[in-house]
């Protein structure tokens, strides 16, 4: 079962990891001209920059982003702890499994009980370990564009607990200790002996070299490996793989747009309220870790009954999928914008929809692109939740790239699902580099 277990956890993994990547991303390039500035006066590069100004500038972020990265993984827990690979099913003990075999069998009350269970278990984690963090991040920001400082009774309770603040302190000095002796070769020793620096410069040119060696072997066989697999796939089967990627692709936009339609309004109106951020920042925060599949079953049957079937109902699985990641970024911006900006456009600023265009839309974009960009790319992880579901000993797909990997799956057809993994990370990579990128530049652009 270790493989199996390791198997969870990389796919675990591999889904949360972009979400923070591009929330540090974006807070890297949103570092104010003049902190970057000063960073190189001082002579900051390497890792000694990455610790004093970026990780810093981008805590926020990361933790922010951290939770919505969290409820990433327990996206896939149904997918990652019970699933069928040919003929054979495997399964892995966890609150996943559980839904999984409930949805199969029908069983309303285990998925009521799994519904409740994951609920105690995103508000414990909000409380106890998201809530604290919100507020040590929050000593990290550049400026009073944070919007209203968070609030946690766990922080405030080991705050007046000085045994408590006492161990922290120490178990904080003693983590900068050893990042910094683990760095030390790097920034604080100015003069080296010439043969040492020679001998460590010949050593790790060796290890380099050997690296690079191991890495072009593996390159070389895990490419070897996927043309023995893909030469048994056709042209027609290639097309209809495209084919449904494009059907897939379609209800992605669908379902990203409505989630802006309502995230936009909502968001831009609890971030610039800091009384209503104040108490529906933290619900939208629980609300957007919970997994909603879990939720999916009582949305298919209410979709079933009204007689949708899945190839439209999948886009507001879709919607309820990635309109929390939305809305969530869309309450950052709009309470990181400057207070003088909103009294000026209030007082002078047009309305309606020359608001939007020439205030809102501009303000927003930079953080709003890192929403889109992180629902897309979880779309696409959740087309294979959404496009194919078992629900009481019936299986149901709509037609998409993510109901034919799992058809795939389930056949052992390893050669057809590498095709289509192949094809969906093709559409990735093609969207991040032509387009996201562009965006990105264009955000800059009007930021600055």
């Amino acid at each position: 079962r270790a493989g199996l277990e390791l198997a969870g956890i990389l796919l675990l993994v591999t889904s949360q990891a972009w979400n923070m990547i591009l929330a540090f991303y974006q807070s890297t390039k949103s570092i104010p001209r003049d902190l970057n500035d000063a960073a190189d006066a001082a002579g900051l590069k390497g890792w000694r920059r990455f610790l004093s100004l970026e990780l810093p500038a981008g805590a926020g972020a990361l933790v922010r982003n951290g939770m919505l990265s969290m409820a990433g993984g327990w996206f896939f827990l149904v997918v990652t702890e019970s699933f069928q690979l040919g003929n054979q099913p495997f399964r892995l003990p966890g609150v996943g499994s559980y839904m999984a075999v409930a949805m199969d069998q029908g069983d309303v009350s285990a998925m009521v009980w799994a519904v409740a269970a994951m609920a105690l278990i995103v508000v414990a984690c909000d409380q106890l370990l998201w809530r604290p963090l919100l507020v040590f991040a929050y000593r990290f920001r550049l400026d009073d564009r944070e919007g209203p400082a968070p609030r946690s009774w766990v922080a405030d309770l080991l705050g007046r607990s000085g045994r408590a603040r006492r161990l922290l302190e120490s178990l904080g000095r003693q983590a900068w200790g050893l990042v910094r002796r683990s760095f030390a070769n790097q920034w604080t020793r100015p003069v080296l002996r010439p043969l040492r620096l020679g001998r460590r410069l010949a050593r790790a040119e060796r290890l380099e070299m050997l690296t690079l060696g191991l890495g072009a072997l593996a390159l070389a066989w895990g490419g070897w490996r996927l043309l023995s697999l893909l030469k048994d796939v056709s042209l027609l089967q290639w097309m209809g793989l495209w084919s449904q990627a494009g059907w897939t692709l379609l209800r992605i936009l669908t379902a990203v747009a409505l989630g802006s339609l309502v995230a936009l309004p909502l968001g831009v109106g609890i971030g610039l309220d800091p009384r209503s951020a104040r108490w529906a920042q933290p619900l939208i925060q629980i609300a957007a870790s919970f997994p909603v599949p879990m939720l999916f079953p009582a949305v298919v049957v209410v979709l079933f009954a009204a007689g949708v079937s899945l190839d439209y109902g999948s886009v507001l699985l879709l919607t309820l999928a990635t309109g929390g990641t939305i809305l969530f970024n869309v309450i950052a911006g709009a309470s990181a914008i400057p207070g003088e900006q909103r009294e000026a456009w209030a007082a002078f600023g047009p309305r309606g929809w020359a608001r939007w265009r020439g205030f809102l839309l501009p303000a927003l974009l930079p953080t709003l692109l890192v929403g889109w960009e992180a629902a897309v790319a979880g779309a696409w992880n959740a087309s294979i939740v959404t496009e194919y579901l078992r629900l009481e000993g019936r299986t149901y797909t709509a037609q998409g790239l993510g109901a034919t990997i799992n058809l795939a799956t389930e056949k052992g057809d390893f050669a057809l699902l590498t095709a289509g993994v192949l094809v969906m990370v093709s559409i990735v990579v093609a969207t991040n580099r032509f387009f996201w990128h562009r965006l990105y530049d264009l955000a800059k652009k009007l930021r600055d």
